[in-house]
């Protein structure tokens, strides 16, 4: 779900951390924008010429939900600007045990425009871009994914779930997706995808 910028008025100073749409034009990415008027303005009737500072509500979390569906669970945020529609993301990690770090991320999004759920896959960086990140489930053949970018300690491939991939997902009890370091080695991450389904029937509910 999308976030309107506010309006950038003349002699003003905005640093704002929005939702952006990722390449897809639906999974949020977090970016920081920063705008500055080139040369500041003076607000007309203003007392003594004095340049004008717009005050800047913080769009303010007004309620947080999460449901655990088996190995998933699924994050409802709600914000001030928009009551009553919640930002909603299934998430299934991997973490490494002795230092809490998130080795590998699979979260469900919905695509504002199209109402499409989509996956999104992070890794850490130091990857060897061209051969992607591949999908092995219920034995079938490895579906092969291209990065969309990497950046802040992470990298990011965007997977379309048509109906066949779903369903090979919810039918199979293990899957295996895989990565390559730049040293050559390949990282298998053994899945579990129990709760998928339910998983991905929240996320699409959500109006």
């Amino acid at each position: 779900m999308r976030m309107r910028l506010p309006v950038l008025r003349e002699s003003c100073k905005l640093v704002c951390v929005l939702w952006l749409v990722a390449a897809t034009g639906g999974l949020p990415v977090a970016t920081e924008v920063r705008a500055q008027a080139s040369k500041p303005g003076v607000a007309a009737g203003s007392p003594g010429g004095k340049t004008a500072k717009p005050a800047v509500k913080p769009n303010r979390r007004i309620r947080a939900e999460m449901r655990t569906y088996d190995n998933w669970s699924v994050t409802c945020e709600e914000y001030e600007q928009r009551p009553g529609k919640p930002v909603c993301t299934a998430a299934l990690k991997i973490v490494q045990r002795n230092t809490g770090r998130t080795l590998f991320a699979w979260l469900l999004a919905k695509q504002a425009k199209t109402g499409e759920v989509v996956g999104w896959i992070q890794t850490l960086t130091g990857v060897l871009i061209a051969p992607g990140v591949t999908f092995q489930f219920a034995a079938k053949t490895a579906r092969k994914f291209g990065y969309t970018s990497c950046q802040q300690g992470r990298c990011s491939t965007i997977i379309r779930l048509g109906l066949a991939l779903r369903r090979e997902i919810a039918r199979a009890k293990s899957g295996k997706i895989s990565i390559v370091s730049t040293n050559g080695r390949r990282i298998n991450f053994q899945i579990n995808p129990k709760g998928f389904t339910k998983a991905y029937a929240a996320v699409l509910a959500i109006k």
